[in-house]
């Protein structure tokens, strides 16, 4: 069994490894310290960067952003996307795989896609921060919160103390159906938006009569907030 290899490294640059021997093609995170083993277990330990070689506890590693990593032992399916993966995944705790995440604390993180059998193009996305509008219209909060979230690159609701989510619909159904999926509401403010725009309405004339619909009150708060 060949060691995988990187080529094509671009966003190089070095750091101290952690308490972890790591290889090339490894995901990594900063500890606040040194780099160490990243997995999807939790927020803190994401994937930064990919070791560039082989290095030992302690020594000074190559990492990189993006790269081209290669196994001629061919484990990848030209086309598949490939994940961080969680401890006790289908890969080592810090290995890349196939296979979405599902933990309920699992992170989603989208590492790449393979080129080949044998490459796997992988490319660190910028952590960015986002402010999420979730309009509860037509389906039950819990559905379109679950549903918005799991459609990005990381699929958990996590939110620090000091975040709030905000979500926009009618006040008693959302309650009602938070109240049913036993969520707590300290770190949530509903919206009420009594009216509700149908399938078969036109939209820009329900959008007019119908300025309390949540779509409507989304629109005039994210207006306010960005312009």
């Amino acid at each position: 069994m060949a060691d995988p290899f990187v080529r094509e490294a671009t966003g190089v640059f070095t750091g101290t490894v952690g308490a972890t021997v790591l290889i090339a093609g490894d995901p990594v995170y900063f500890d606040g310290t040194d780099w160490e083993r990243a997995d999807a277990d939790n927020e803190d330990t994401y994937a930064e960067a990919i070791v560039v070689n082989s290095f030992a506890s302690g020594a000074v590693g190559v990492f990189c952003k993006s790269c081209i990593l290669i196994d001629t032992d061919a484990p990848y399916t030209q086309g598949d996307q490939y994940f961080l993966t969680p401890p006790g995944g289908t890969a080592a705790a810090g290995g890349i795989t196939a296979t979405r995440p599902v933990g309920a604390n699992n992170l989603v993180q989208l590492l790449g896609f393979a080129l080949s059998s044998s490459e796997l193009y992988i490319d660190i996305a910028p952590i960015k921060e986002h402010q999420v509008w979730i309009v509860a219209h037509a389906t039950t909060a819990a559905e379109t919160v679950g549903y918005q979230l799991d459609s990005g690159n990381h699929g958990a609701l996590m939110l620090d103390a000091d975040d709030e989510l905000m979500l926009i619909g009618p006040q008693d159904r959302i309650k009602q159906q938070l109240a049913s999926e036993g969520a707590g509401t300290n770190s949530i403010r509903i919206i009420h938006a009594p009216e509700i725009i149908g399938m078969d309405e036109v939209p820009v004339e329900a959008l007019r009569k119908k300025r309390k619909s949540s779509i409507a009150v989304m629109a005039r708060m994210a207006y306010l907030t960005y312009f």
